[in-house]
């Protein structure tokens, strides 16, 4: 796991704030913050945020499929 739906979340409520605070309007900020959210009530808070992307994939009539490679995550 590298970084959970939960401290996404967090970072993106800190932006979104100073946004409102300067009247700077973020309408994908906006939205990515909701898919977040959505997320985390599929229960799905302890795993990793690309998680969205299978979120995403099942929203739009798509099932993602392993290619059965290994894929190095860049923290080794």
């Amino acid at each position: 796991m590298t970084f959970t739906p939960e401290l996404l979340r967090k970072d993106l409520d800190l932006g979104l704030d100073a946004a409102r605070r300067f009247e700077v309007p973020m309408p994908l900020a906006s939205v990515t913050r909701d898919m977040l959210q959505t997320l985390i009530g599929h229960g799905t808070q302890d795993e990793d945020f690309a998680r969205l992307i299978v979120m995403q994939a099942l929203a739009s009539g798509l099932r993602l499929e392993s290619e059965n490679a290994v894929v190095d995550d860049g923290l080794g």
